[in-house]
């Protein structure tokens, strides 16, 4: 991984890309994370032929609640997983849990040098991108379930297009039952 261009910063502006990266991994996280919950509702829909909407909704209600570690163990439960992905499902609980709770209470004392901050920089950008990893998995294992359910793939294109043009797209917000 190079970080050379981090020399090139001034001490504020290393600061910022150190909160920055860690605003990143942290948003990578909670993707994630919701990445367990479609995969645990696509599951869902899948084996709930004839579900009404308000039983979808109440199954997305029941797990939105849920904490990353009760997520990953539905996944576990409801896939069959390579021992890797089991492993790195663990790896990424445990580093959320870290990263969220403890990261710069027991990193802060890094922040005073360029060796401690590129450790920070380093550890953080490797976590978030071990998470794309999996998160890639998962996309895949989405993809045979929206082609199991026949999904229509041009509704999606749409919502997609309309999300990078910058569109508010109701149906997508989380709504409290």
């Amino acid at each position: 991984m190079d970080l050379s261009y981090f020399e090139l910063l001034s001490e504020d502006d290393k600061a910022k890309e150190i909160y920055a990266r860690f605003g990143l991994c942290v948003y990578t996280f909670q993707t994630f994370e919701q990445q367990l919950m479609n995969l645990i509702l696509a599951k869902s829909r899948a084996h709930a032929i004839n579900m009404t909407p308000a039983e979808y909704d109440l199954i997305f209600k029941s797990y939105s609640d849920k904490t990353m570690g009760e997520l990953k163990k539905k996944v576990i439960n409801l896939y069959t997983l390579p021992k890797d992905i089991k492993k790195k499902l663990e790896i990424i609980n445990t580093s959320r849990n870290y990263f969220v709770h403890h990261y710069f209470k027991d990193n802060s004392h890094l922040f005073f040098s360029d060796l401690g901050q590129r450790k920070m920089l380093k550890e953080i950008t490797e976590m978030t991108e071990e998470i794309k990893i999996v998160d890639k998995y998962f996309d895949e294992k989405i993809d045979e379930l929206i082609t199991e359910l026949n999904v229509n793939r041009d509704y999606i294109s749409e919502l997609y297009d309309k999300m990078k043009n910058g569109k508010d797209i109701q149906d997508l917000k989380y709504k409290k039952i």
